[in-house]
């Protein structure tokens, strides 16, 4: 730790508050609340929690009214209803996109006028399969489905409060597993579901209890609470992205090939690998590593926190929350170092999660208004169907053959026919 001060970026949220966006990271702590009048700062602290000084604000001349506050603290944004369904604070809805798809926030009408209008949307009832409800022994309140993964035994779903189901392809129950903590990840590595835990630790998910197989916690960890945001398998190995800017490459014998931090990479939570490299995209843009050295290839700045993305052939997509689709190329430019950019696509609300179907010609992408969209892949991406789920917002999406897995952050899978397009 350096012990200089946090910097921070101001913003108003359209409702007479402020919000504060680390500078490092891009990261919205919270919002920021004057201390009591008359009141130290110690005092404050010892009774309250850590503050903040004026003097942290880069952009403090933009805001004058918190010129003569003395102290400043910052409760967290947990409930984002007020911000998703008041149309001033829009602005802002970029900035708490990561937010939002980590708690699963579900907004139950579109921002924007929608295509059903233009005659692209169908009934649920042409394409479902089957659906299936995570039934909850611990009481009634719905589990969101935040990771889930897919093989040829069935579809595995991790929920919030640590339960693992595994579902058939026939929509029936066959496995759950318990584990201590939340999970955020699931993979498939040699046909076995590997699962990340929030007590730091990854499980292998093979007897009738879950095994612990690697602690990816660094040895000085002080916090039992530890949370991975995503696993990745590759050829040799796995690859994990933690909360707190660690990337590691581990080795079929569970030993380390690499390891890379980045305060910048907090929140990390969009993960993919290929043959020959690593994509991690964060709040700030998309990087690139070497999957065999762990060196930085390229890294490039998107206007938008990373919520979700596919590589498609020799590009990436990824969708950003400012709910814009962006297509890069995975080698960089000799004189720039960076990829080729180019934006293809504007979703109606904002992207959760995205699909690429084998043959690379179509995208689905499941939204927080609880939709799912197919795009047509081209010089230029479009619309060609809208479904609604009625469900919760769309969290998960996994192509399996010719079906489309869809789960949600109630707690439902839905088994849909990809033949779907109008």
């Amino acid at each position: 730790m350096s012990g200089e001060p946090n910097q921070y970026i101001a913003h108003r949220d359209g409702r007479g508050r402020i919000l504060l966006q680390g500078v490092e990271t891009g990261i919205i702590h919270g919002l920021a609340f004057p201390g009591f009048p008359g009141e130290s700062a110690h005092a404050f602290s010892r009774e309250y929690g850590s503050v903040s000084y004026p003097n942290e604000i880069q952009n403090l001349r933009d805001l004058p009214e918190l010129s003569e506050m003395p102290f400043l603290t910052m409760e967290g944004l947990w409930d984002l209803s007020p911000y998703f369904n008041d149309s001033h604070c829009q602005e802002i809805w970029p900035l708490l996109g990561t937010l939002a798809r980590q708690n699963g926030f579900y907004h139950r009408s579109p921002l924007t006028p929608t295509t059903q209008d233009s005659g692209l949307s169908r009934s649920l009832t042409d394409t479902l399969l089957w659906s299936y409800r995570l039934v909850n022994p611990k009481g009634s309140w719905n589990l969101p489905i935040v990771a889930s993964a897919v093989n040829e035994q069935g579809i595995w779903l991790g929920v919030w409060d640590g339960q693992i189901f595994a579902v058939d392809h026939q929509g029936n129950e066959i496995q759950r597993y318990a584990l201590p903590k939340s999970t955020h990840a699931l993979t498939i590595v040699a046909e076995e579901p590997w699962v990340s835990c929030d007590d730091g630790h990854i499980y292998e998910l093979t007897g009738k209890l879950p095994q612990s197989i690697y602690d990816i916690r660094p040895p000085d960890a002080l916090r039992y609470h530890h949370i991975i945001w995503a696993i990745e398998s590759c050829a040799e190995g796995v690859v994990v992205a933690d909360a707190y800017g660690y990337l590691w490459r581990l080795l079929p014998d569970l030993s380390v090939g690499w390891h890379y931090h980045s305060p910048q990479c907090w929140q990390g939570c969009w993960l993919r690998v290929d043959a020959t490299q690593v994509y991690w995209g964060y709040y700030q843009g998309v990087i690139a590593f070497d999957l065999q050295t762990g060196k930085e290839v390229w890294r490039v700045a998107l206007p938008a926190p990373v919520l979700c993305g596919v590589i498609r052939d020799q590009e990436l997509i990824v969708g950003c929350s400012d709910r814009c689709f962006y297509r890069l190329t995975k080698t960089a430019d000799l004189k720039t170092c960076e990829p080729t950019v180019d934006k293809v696509y504007t979703s109606t609300a904002l992207p959760y999660t995205i699909a690429v179907t084998p043959d690379q010609s179509s995208l689905f992408v499941g939204d927080f208004t609880g939709h799912i969209e197919q795009l047509a892949i081209g010089a230029e991406y479009h619309c060609v169907g809208r479904q609604p789920l009625n469900g919760g917002a769309v969290t998960r999406l996994e192509i399996w053959n010719d079906r489309l897995y869809a789960g949600t952050n109630l707690g439902q899978l839905f088994a849909l026919s990809r033949q779907w397009t109008v």
